[in-house]
Order: structure tokens, then C-alpha cells, then sequence
């Protein structure tokens, strides 16, 4: 139960705030900077941007004002603040708290004259929590009810605090900690209650609380840290009436850009970015500043480090952390926090099989505590006596760790002395027994940036390019279904998909930076042997589509060698083959509308009755190729090589042909209504019967040719 003797001291009239911790913690140094009393939120607090969620056409005014506003409008009953973990939703709450307190103008005008009450959720007592009462007798408890009947109790609650302000925070720790699911008739039941003149605010994690709940309410999405708050953050960090912090110009040029989604836009992440002062070399390789941040200082903050000062825990803090990622992805990503009892038996296991983990724990008990102590940069720590969870601040920092015990896992493999073939068997059962959920792309792009930092020394990147297992790994889950016997999985396609995806990106993370250039990837070993076991063509889109969607500036030129691939009829839409070889692939009547080919060599394919429309073909080689009736309407085809290719009856309505060869291309009944040929070359191309002009079409190849003369296209050759 809260306290409520520190309030005594206010009489019912002055009774004005309630749960003063939350203003003292806006005064309060901030874990980086324990000895200096002047870095603390009430110097550092930025006032966050919001979108309303419930009135997308809203006009944005400032966050006091919308805040004001809404406790003086009695047609809503409800105020939801939604925001990703580490946004500042608390911190918002604890500046309402310090100003209410401090009777300013900014309390004034969010709150008039009203009290306001601040509750914790995840502090409730959780068995006065019933469906059929709600939280109320919670509320009750905690603020300090007298016992009776609830009539009486709910009578002295509105006669304490009339017409108040009750800020319900971190309604999803309620829920992750007491595991509620039921929290749309949590706050029915609340608003139903008709405390009168009271009004309700409520603060969550996005998931927690539907968007289409039947209250009456409006949800603000409190927004990321744009380039203009993050200027003003960084003004308030370095005001030597302020925080009076130094910061590196180019650190702060850094942040101003912020390019990187998840350092540079949340108060949280902007905080350990600046406190941890990383330098250019951290900041040109997102895995190098997240591993400094974690790796140097994660032993050294825990959430309770003033009961332990000075003590560090060796790599246990890392691992833990690494495992915490890992149970979570585990799970299946359903669930991002982890409750006390399993951080317990990760500890447990940690404990029991890995010796870098028990070197500086002086015993298991140790291990456990700091399990549920953990790690205080990356994670916090949702309590309630003996109950609890953890999350990770960001998902990035998830990814991050996730990666990690990735890498960690591979580089076993490739480590042990075991023959070649047991080390296939042992990547095959690890991608399909333990990755069966897809990797999402942050993963993925900090295995290829860790691969990057560590360049051609011993490590995993150098062993995989000595060793080659990887494509010895995707022949054997594509070309021998026996591998899939005894999933057990209901919907086994989606799943073999998954995996095989996760070993295309894990293994293009690992070889792409020390590919030379020019030299394409190698995904298998016998693309005969996959063409006959047919599974190729029914996964191949998904587990290449969206292939890179991170902010590296990938330039995939040494994508990957696809030669005389069977893909026929495949389902291709917007796929990025940029920079792949298809040569003589068959792709009759592939679907590769919007598909990215740009420097593809596609010589000698089959595209016969292919559907390319609005692909991107810059400077693809299509020399040769069989692209009779293929639709290509506005596809990207400049400085394309369509050099003695078969384009009879192709549509090129609209397609982008400027300075494309084509040179030799049997262009017969082709459609080229509005395509650009400004500097293209025709010369010794068959046009006979081709649509260049509205009504207007000619057997005769240099009737045709008369006709592009005629239209005096710039710079096109016949």
C-alpha cells in the first residue's frame, strides 16, 4: 500500500497534490551524474510533441495547453498518454507533479484549482483487484480511506480531494506485472464509478490499452525527439545555468542529425548517448556505440547500486542480458518483458553451464539477486514487493542483445574441432529448432555492423569465409524436407519460411563485409539439385523480400549469384535483386511488379509473359533475354542492355528507356506508347508492327523508323 503519513501535514483545503515522490524525483540527479544535483529532469525536461490517436486532424497546440484542455472538458472521461518505453511518459508525470507543487503558471494552467493525485499502478495492492470492483478499493487503500462501506469511502475520497486530477502511471506495468488481460473493464468500471468532477489520465506503453476502447477518450501519442527537440534537449544539457554539462560538437551534431531511430530520439537513449561521450569511431558503427555503452558500463549501474557501491559484476550483467533477449524472442516476440521467476531460472541455468558467467559472483545467490537487480542501463525494472518485471528501455537495445547471443551461439560452432558435417547438423538444429520466429531487421543489421567492426581478423566473419558453411546449410533446408520432420508446427510453410529467411540474413550479415568486389554471394552449392526439389520457387520471395530495410546506405552490388534459379510463376512483388545474377533464370510469367533489379545481369533469362511493371531496372543486363509479351509499363529501364533481346509484344507503355541498348532487340508488336527513348539505341532493332504512336502502327520496319524520326526524340539512335 502507498504511503500517506508524509501528507498529513496538509489540511483538506490545502490538500493540493498527492504522491510528492514523483516531484521529488524531477529534482532528483540523474543516474549518470549521481554527484552533480544540477543534471536532473527539472534542468533537462523537454516537453514532448504528441499526435492525438483518436483525431488524427487535430491540430497539435503545446502539451500543457492539450493537457489543460482536457481536464476542463467534461464530454471525455478519459485521457490516455501512449509512448514507447524510455519516451518520458514519467517524466511528464513528474514534471505535472513538481509544477502542481510549486503552484506555477504551468500547474495553474493544467490543473486550475483542482488536486492532483498521482498513483503508481504497479504499487497496488493486486488482491483488492477484482473484475467485479476494478481498481477502485485499490485506489482506496492507497490513498488512504478509512475501512467502511464503499459508499461512505468513495464520499470522504471526493470530500479529500474534490474534483482531482488522478494520473493512473504505467497502466502496462499493471498488466505485465499482475498479468491482467481484462484492463478494457479495469477502466470501465473506473469511469462508471462517477467520482464526480473527477477527471482521469492514464499513462502506457503502446498494446496495452485498444485504440478502439468504448470509453469516451482521446489518446496522445507523446512522439519521438525531432530534430527541434533534440535541439532544445542538447541547449538544456550544455546551459551553464542549467545542467552545465559539456558536450563535444561534433557529439552534438550527431544528435541534432539523428539518423539513428532509437539513439538520438528518445530522452532515455539521447541521455546515455551524450553521458557516455562516444567518440567518432562509435558513432560511425551503431554496434560499437551500443557495445561501449553496454560492455563498459553495464557492470557498473544496477538498479539498486547505492546498497552495493563499487561493486562489479564481471560479464554476468552482459550475459543476462543477452538471455533476457533471447527468452524473449524465444516467446515468439508476444511478450517483451520477463517476470521475477524466470530471470530466476536464466540465472539458474546461467549459473550452471557457463563459467565466464560465475567469475566475479560470489555464489548462486548473487547470481539471482542481480538477475532481478539487472542492469540498469539497458533495462528497468517494474516492482511490487516480491513481484515483478523487467524490460528493456528500447527495442533496439533488445535487437542489440539479441544479436549478441547470436553471435555468441554461431561462434560456437565454428569454433569446435568437430568435423564439417557435424557442424552443418548443429547450425541445421539450431536455425530450426531455435529460430523459427523471423529476425527483425535491427538484428540483422547489428550481426552485419559487429561483422564489420571486427573486419578480417579471427572471428566469426573470417571463419564462416574459410569454413563456407552456410550455403552447405541452405542446400540441406531446401533441396532434403527430412530436416522439417517432427516440427510439430501447424502451419509448417510459414514456419520453414521463417527459418530459411533467418539463415539468408544471418549468413548475408556474416559475408557481406569481407565480400570482394565484384563478387556475388553464393547461397547454395547445386542450384540443379534445389531446382528439382521444388521448394525454392514457393519461398524465394519471402525469404529475400525486404532484405535490407535498416539505414546503412547498402549498396548491394555483390548480392548474390542466382544463375539458371527455376522461378517460374513465382509471386516476386517488390523484391530487391538489386546487383543479382539471374542469368538464363527462368522466369516465365514471374510476377516481378515494382521488383528492384537495378544492375541485375539477367542475360539469357526467360521472362516470357513476365510482369515488370514499375520495376526498377537501371542499368540491368538484359542482353539476350526472353521478355516476349512481358509487361514492363513504366518500369525503370535507363542505361539498361536490352541488346538482342526478345521484346515481341511487350508492353513498354510509360517505361523509362533513356540511353537503354537496344541494339539488335526484336521489338515486334511491342506497345512503346509514351516510353522516354531520349538517347536510346534502336539501331538494328525489328519494330515492325510496334506501338509508337496513337493510331499510328506500320509492317514495315523503316516506316517505323521514319515515324521515331518524325517524332524527334532527343538523342535516339536508329
Amino acid at each position: 500500500m502507498m504511503r500517506d503519513a508524509t501528507y498529513q501535514k496538509y489540511d483538506q483545503k490545502d490538500y493540493h497534490i498527492w504522491n510528492g515522490d514523483y516531484a521529488d524525483a524531477f529534482e532528483e540527479p540523474l543516474f549518470l551524474h549521481k554527484g552533480q544535483p544540477a543534471v536532473c529532469l527539472r534542468n533537462l525536461f523537454v516537453l514532448q510533441k504528441y499526435r492525438n490517436l483518436k483525431n488524427e486532424n487535430e491540430p497539435e497546440t503545446e502539451l500543457w495547453t492539450r493537457l489543460g484542455a482536457f481536464v476542463e472538458d467534461e464530454s471525455k472521461e478519459l485521457l490516455i498518454l501512449e509512448g514507447d518505453a524510455g519516451c518520458g511518459k514519467t517524466s511528464l508525470v513528474q514534471a505535472l507533479c513538481w509544477h502542481k507543487r510549486a503552484r506555477d503558471e504551468i500547474g495553474s494552467r493544467v490543473l486550475g484549482d483542482r488536486p492532483l493525485v498521482t498513483v503508481r499502478l504497479r504499487e497496488l495492492d493486486k488482491e483488492r483487484i477484482t473484475a467485479k470492483e476494478g481498481l477502485l478499493p485499490a485506489l482506496l487503500d492507497a490513498l488512504g480511506a478509512p475501512a467502511g462501506e464503499k459508499w461512505r469511502r468513495k464520499q470522504w475520497l471526493l470530500e479529500r480531494f474534490p474534483k482531482a486530477v488522478l494520473v493512473l502511471d504505467g497502466f502496462d506495468e499493471l498488466c505485465i506485472i499482475e498479468g491482467i488481460g481484462d484492463y478494457e473493464n479495469l477502466l470501465y468500471r473506473l469511469t462508471a464509478e462517477r467520482l464526480a468532477g473527477w477527471r482521469f489520465i492514464v499513462t502506457s506503453r503502446p498494446g496495452y490499452i485498444r485504440h478502439d476502447i468504448d470509453i469516451s477518450t482521446d489518446i496522445l501519442e507523446l512522439r519521438h525527439f525531432d530534430e527541434e527537440k533534440r535541439a532544445e534537449w542538447i541547449e538544456r544539457y550544455t546551459d551553464p545555468k542549467g545542467c552545465a554539462c559539456g558536450l563535444p560538437e561534433d557529439l552534438a551534431a550527431y544528435i541534432r542529425k539523428g539518423e539513428e531511430e532509437g539513439v538520438c530520439d528518445t530522452p532515455l537513449t539521447l541521455y546515455l548517448l551524450a553521458a557516455g561521450a562516444v567518440g567518432p569511431e562509435e558513432r560511425e558503427n551503431l554496434w560499437k556505440l551500443y557495445h561501449r555503452l553496454f560492455s563498459e558500463r553495464l557492470t557498473k549501474r544496477l538498479h539498486d547500486e547505492e546498497a552495493h557501491p563499487g561493486v562489479e559484476y564481471g560479464a554476468a550483467p552482459y550475459r543476462l542480458a543477452e538471455e533476457m533477449a533471447w527468452r524473449m524472442y524465444r516467446g515468439g516476440n508476444e511478450r517483451l518483458y520477463l517476470q521475477y521467476e524466470e530471470l530466476a531460472s536464466i540465472a539458474d541455468r546461467l549459473w550452471e553451464e557457463d563459467p565466464s558467467f560465475r567469475r566475479g559472483l560470489r555464489d548462486e545467490d548473487t547470481a539471482r539477486s542481480l538477475a532481478e537487480r539487472n542492469a540498469g542501463l539497458c533495462c528497468y525494472l517494474k516492482s511490487s514487493e516480491d513481484r515483478g518485471a523487467v524490460e528493456f528501455y528500447h527495442n533496439n537495445i533488445r535487437d542489440f542483445f539479441l544479436a549478441e547471443k547470436l553471435w555468441r551461439e554461431l561462434l560456437r560452432v565454428y569454433e569446435d574441432p568437430a568435423p564439417r558435417e557435424e557442424k552443418i547438423r548443429k547450425l541445421t538444429m539450431f536455425f530450426r529448432d531455435e529460430l523459427r520466429t523471423r529476425l527483425e531487421p535491427r538484428v540483422i543489421e547489428f550481426l552485419y555492423l559487429r561483422a564489420k567492426a571486427e573486419g578480417s581478423g579471427r572471428g566469426l566473419p573470417t571463419r564462416e569465409r574459410e569454413q563456407e558453411l552456410c550455403p552447405d546449410l541452405l542446400q540441406l533446408l531446401l533441396g532434403d524436407g527430412r530436416v522439417y520432420d517432427g516440427l510439430k508446427e501447424k502451419r509448417l510453410l510459414p514456419t520453414i519460411t521463417a527459418i530459411l529467411a533467418n539463415v539468408v540474413r544471418c549468413d548475408w550479415a556474416l559475408r557481406e563485409p569481407l565480400c570482394r568486389e565484384g563478387e556475388r554471394h553464393r547461397w547454395w552449392r547445386d542450384v540443379k539439385e534445389l531446382n528439382d526439389a521444388g521448394l525454392l520457387p514457393t519461398v524465394f520471395g519471402d525469404i529475400f523480400r525486404g532484405f535490407w530495410s535498416a539505414g546503412e546506405g547498402y549498396e548491394p552490388g555483390a548480392f548474390g549469384d542466382f544463375r539458371s534459379v527455376w522461378l517460374g510463376f513465382t509471386n516476386l512483388y517488390g523484391v530487391s535483386l538489386r546487383g543479382a545474377n539471374l542469368s538464363r533464370a527462368y522466369l516465365y510469367g514471374a510476377y516481378l511488379r515494382r521488383a528492384d533489379l537495378r544492375g541485375a545481369d539477367l542475360n539469357g533469362a526467360e521472362l516470357h509473359k513476365a510482369i515488370l511493371g514499375e520495376a526498377r531496372l537501371y542499368k540491368a543486363d538484359l542482353g539476350g533475354a526472353d521478355l516476349s509479351r512481358a509487361n514492363l509499363r513504366e518500369a525503370d529501364l535507363r542505361e539498361a542492355d536490352l541488346s538482342g533481346a526478345d521484346l515481341r509484344e511487350a508492353d513498354l507503355s510509360r517505361a523509362n528507356l533513356r540511353e537503354a541498348d537496344l541494339r539488335g532487340a526484336n521489338l515486334r508488336g511491342a506497345n512503346l506508347f509514351g516510353a522516354n527513348l531520349c538517347e536510346a539505341d534502336l539501331r538494328e532493332a525489328n519494330l515492325r508492327i510496334a506501338y509508337l504512336k496513337a493510331g499510328i502502327q506500320s509492317m514495315e520496319n523503316d516506316e517505323q523508323r521514319e515515324l521515331l524520326r518524325s517524332m524527334k526524340i532527343p538523342g535516339l539512335k536508329l
